[in-house]
């Protein structure tokens, strides 16, 4: 039995890299840190977006400093469902940032390995939170001989005092628990340099402060201080161009160059006062068979090859990559229910013939979910998006590689499965 213990990012779904992406899907097992309340986790969130149907395994790891304590909740858990994981043979642990740094597997690799003493572990790097804050902020962390420190908020204060005199460059985890922060840092400047962001990487909740505004109102458990003293700087780069880079990046899916799901959200915003709006909710049949028989380049190819066809065919509409195989349409402007079931028809038909050519492709179909707002109806593009993922239930349902138009009794039928 093998432990992955994998960095998959400060949480935004692209900054995951590739070799922890391709184990958590080689994996048998993904085990993933919950949240109190027993919602998703950030890291459970990443791994979603890549692999919609992962079977996931929850487990609480409680944020006490009470060594016996956690262990025993985290035992028990893991006690809980022991038979299963017996049968595993590779199990996979994502944890936001870095593997290695202020990382739950430690106490993952601990008690599994009591449980199961010829555990075998390995561990996968991931873009930590004060590297992303640092490409935010245009600023090298440290060059030549210069000394930077990691330190937590939640070390004693006289630990956190030598280390800012000591050192160019400071990253401060959990500022929150520093209430003391701003005498720390002006007894130990000056800095050239004060850089806050809160939830770095993760959509939607991203906020970034500089300067005396990032020692305020520090009240987040995921937050990171960057601190300068002077340190190399980077050669003056052209502002609006930089911010183009970044937004192109938060736009566009690395594997097939489409839309992300952060954009469509963008996207929905910018046309929410459109009146006929068709959705098109696609999903690929037995992606996970061509993965598993020919490997994850394979798949790669398959999703790119899909995306391609989709860009061919749909040249009027807006396209997005909604995570791991499944793709959304959107087009703009009054259309047939028919009209739009037709369309969708001949380009299953023409990707199918597409598929039957290339081996490892072979096993490939396409299913796909229509819904559509026109003249006089009132509804909101979540609820199209929704009720086309319904109509895509219903067409897995009936046989899979077909198209279905989204019916209010379909909604009747989700509810009794």
């Amino acid at each position: 039995m093998r432990l992955i213990i994998a960095g998959v990012g400060p949480g935004n779904p692209d900054l995951i890299t590739l070799q922890a992406l391709n184990a958590a899907k080689d994996s048998d097992v993904i085990i993933v840190p919950r949240s109190h309340d027993n919602n998703q986790g950030i890291a459970e969130k990443v791994i979603l977006t890549h692999i919609p149907d992962a079977k996931i395994i929850r487990l609480l790891f409680p944020m006490t400093r009470d060594a016996d304590k956690r262990d025993k909740i985290i035992r028990e858990q893991l006690l809980g469902i022991e038979s299963g994981l017996r049968r595993a043979q590779k199990i996979f642990f994502p944890v936001i940032g870095d593997s290695m740094l202020y990382s739950t597997g430690a106490y993952l690799v601990d008690a599994l390995t009591k449980i199961f003493p010829d555990l075998e572990t390995s561990f996968i790097p991931g873009i930590s939170s004060h590297s992303l804050a640092a490409s935010y902020a245009q600023k090298f962390l440290a060059m030549s001989d210069e000394i930077i420190s990691i330190i937590p908020g939640t070390a004693e204060s006289d630990k956190i005092t030598n280390s800012l005199n000591s050192s160019k460059a400071i990253a401060i985890y959990k500022p929150s628990a520093l209430k003391n922060i701003r005498e720390l840092v002006n007894a130990s400047g000056p800095y050239d340099k004060i850089f806050r962001v809160d939830f770095a990487g993760i959509p939607d909740k991203e906020r970034i402060y500089e300067g005396e505004q990032a020692l305020e109102n520090i009240n987040e458990y995921l937050s990171i201080i960057l601190l300068w003293k002077n340190s190399y700087r980077t050669e003056s780069i052209d502002k609006s161009q930089y911010q183009k880079r970044i937004l192109e990046m938060a736009q566009q899916d690395y594997l097939t160059g489409l839309a992300t799901r952060w954009y469509l959200q963008e996207y929905v915003e910018n046309n929410k006062d459109e009146e006929n709006i068709t959705c098109i909710y696609f999903d690929l049949d037995n992606f996970k068979l061509v993965n598993d028989t020919y490997g994850h380049q394979a798949g790669d190819r398959a999703l790119a090859a899909t995306a391609e066809m989709m860009q061919r065919e749909f040249t009027d509409g807006f396209i997005a990559r909604m995570g791991g195989d499944e793709f959304m349409v959107v087009l703009t402007g009054l259309r047939s229910a028919l009209e739009v079931e037709n369309k969708v028809n001949i380009f299953m038909k023409n990707l199918l013939s597409y598929y039957s050519g290339v081996k490892f492709m072979k096993a490939l179909s396409v299913s796909a979910g229509i819904s559509q707002r026109t003249n006089g109806l009132e509804k909101s593009m979540d609820t199209l998006i929704h009720e086309s993922d319904i109509a895509l239930y219903e067409a897995k349902k009936s046989g899979k590689a077909c198209c279905k138009v989204y019916m209010p009794s379909m909604e009747a039928d989700i509810d009794k499965a």
